[in-house]
């Protein structure tokens, strides 16, 4: 099965590592997976992934959108291409899942939760919430980034602490996603001192 990525180095090396039943082929644009032949699938893991209209293509395409929702289209599929998540052994995903699109992911031996078409998924919402609480209690001068982190891994077990998410996701991502759960619901505002810090960047 031939797949075709278009993405930076470090999300193409999480979505192809260690899975070997495929022939990956990267791209800079969308429209080089139009003309490749034998293409199966098309994952554009750029931030901008769904800014791009995918409308000429009959293939799976699967768009890092994690904020943004992906309509009513017969072949986009929306995943977390979230740094870190793409190499999770299950993945939420939101849009066109038909025969094609479940042969793909069998072949990434993925297992598949299909989610509302909704911003954020599941995982992606509480972890950025988890991370914006994070910047009200350093507000509150509760504790230091480290302890609270520290305080979140021993007393959750959670892999990261809120402040270790937001590095590795990259706080601009988690406060465009706050942005947009805010629309409907405003406990999902981003904290005054997350906002300055995503200014300072």
């Amino acid at each position: 099965m031939k797949l075709a990525v278009a993405g930076n180095d470090e999300s193409f090396h999480e979505l192809t590592q260690g899975v070997d039943a495929i022939e990956w082929v990267r791209v800079k644009m969308a429209e080089e997976a139009l003309s490749l032949p034998g293409c199966k699938g098309f994952f554009n893991l750029g931030i901008n992934a769904s800014d791009f209209d995918y409308s000429e293509f009959a293939i799976p395409v699967f768009i890092n959108s994690v904020s943004r929702i992906a309509g009513r289209s017969t072949h986009i599929i929306r995943i977390n291409g979230w740094k870190g998540f793409l190499q999770n052994n299950t993945w939420e995903i939101a849009g066109s899942y038909n025969d094609d699109a479940k042969a793909i992911f069998q072949r990434l031996n993925k297992k598949i939760i299909l989610t509302a078409d909704v911003p954020g998924f599941i995982s992606a919402s509480v972890i950025a919430m988890i991370i914006n609480e994070g910047y009200f209690a350093k507000a509150e001068q509760v504790s230091s980034e480290a302890e609270i982190d520290l305080a979140m891994k021993l007393g959750t077990n959670y892999p990261y602490g809120p402040f270790e998410w937001a590095a590795r996701i990259g706080l601009k991502n988690i406060y465009d996603l706050l942005l947009e759960l805010s629309i409907q619901n405003k406990k999902y505002e981003p904290a005054p001192l997350l906002t300055a810090a995503v200014n300072e960047l």
